[in-house]
């Protein structure tokens, strides 16, 4: 069996094929020298030339325009797998673009409030100013707190009643529209 020999490089011919790199692929320039590309790629290290890729890759503190995209319907009101479905990407996906980014709301109104239409022609999700909207749970959650809250201003409302009763003997009456009865 015969023994292969290992072919050693001087580091002048290794500067001229990195020299390359600029203008060539790192596997064009491997093939004209007869070597394996990650022979150059090695070499590239070893001369302490970063890859323009090379480390861990910062995620974005912006959606991209896919993205936005992507938020946008999602913020509509369309259900996460119809969305994720259209733009071509898995539904874990765009719930972690969703938690990263958060869901766009539509301008506000004039009282700071901005109504999000909701795709299957239900009545729109009100959203306070800077705050992403409402998912349909998140919705009837804070619907269903919000009625809680009108509730016990009913039974103050009627405590009150209750207590006009009991000190004038009666129910208020209303407030006569004419000045001078006769």
């Amino acid at each position: 069996m015969a023994t292969q020999t290992r072919r050693t490089y001087d580091t002048e011919f290794k500067a001229a094929a990195l020299a390359r790199l600029s203008q060539e692929s790192a596997a064009a320039i491997a093939a004209d020298l007869g070597v394996h590309m990650s022979v150059i790629y090695h070499w590239k290290k070893q001369a302490g030339m970063a890859s323009p890729a090379s480390g861990r890759r910062r995620k974005s503190k912006r959606p991209n325009e896919r993205q936005q995209a992507a938020l946008l319907d999602a913020a509509k009101g369309h259900a996460i797998s119809a969305v994720a479905k259209h733009h071509g990407v898995s539904r874990n996906t765009l719930s972690k673009w969703i938690a990263r980014f958060g869901l766009p709301t539509a301008p506000a109104n004039a009282n700071g409030a901005a109504l999000v239409p909701l795709a299957n022609g239900s009545s729109p999700t009100l959203v306070s100013n800077g705050a992403r909207a409402l998912s349909p749970v998140a919705a009837v959650l804070e619907a269903k707190a919000l009625l809680h809250g009108i509730l016990q201003q009913l039974d103050s409302v009627a405590s009150a009643i209750a207590a006009f009763q009991q000190v004038f003997g009666g129910p208020p009456q209303p407030a006569s529209s004419s000045h001078g009865a006769a």
